[in-house]
């Protein structure tokens, strides 16, 4: 054998590791690609199965701001209104600018708004709370907020 004959194949032993690196290296990248693409799927899945209408918290939670920061809580077994969802992990609570998030949630039936007594005034101004607010119903907490509120005022009752 010759010595051009000898460079020529310890050329060629050298390219084949170079391949094998490179094709081994395409099929990781590739699998990876396919895997962040599966577990994507799977949490868009899974918030979508919590997303509904009407839905109730599943434990004492946390609000959030459309920044995504927490400004309160909101109690176990409440009943909310969600608006439209737009695959995101948080959701935005009807006529509100708070959200919750996906997975403090579940499914509920339709929610049956309170029967509102004949004796009602429907008044054009707003009710503006202190900075930390915390709203009651039956004489239990439901809600805190680290935030003011300005909310209407839809009716007044005689009693």
């Amino acid at each position: 054998m010759s010595k051009e004959e000898k460079k020529k194949e310890k050329k060629k032993l050298k390219k084949k590791p170079l391949i094998l690196l490179l094709i081994i290296i395409v099929l990781l990248i590739g699998a990876g690609g396919i895997f962040l693409y599966l577990n994507n799927q799977k949490i868009v899945n899974n918030i979508k199965e919590h997303y509904n209408k009407y839905v109730v918290t599943t434990k004492k939670t946390k609000l959030y701001d459309k920044n995504k920061k927490e400004v309160g809580t909101i109690e176990k077994d409440i009943a909310l209104e969600l608006e439209k969802a737009n695959n995101n992990e948080y959701f935005k609570i009807k006529d509100t600018d708070f959200y919750i998030y996906y997975a403090d949630i579940k499914k509920t039936e339709k929610i049956d708004a309170p029967q509102l007594s004949e004796n009602i005034i429907v008044f054009n101004s707003n009710i503006k709370t202190k900075k930390d607010t915390e709203l009651y119903k039956d004489n239990k907490s439901i809600i805190k907020l680290n935030t003011s509120l300005n909310i209407p005022i839809q009716f007044q009752d005689n009693d």
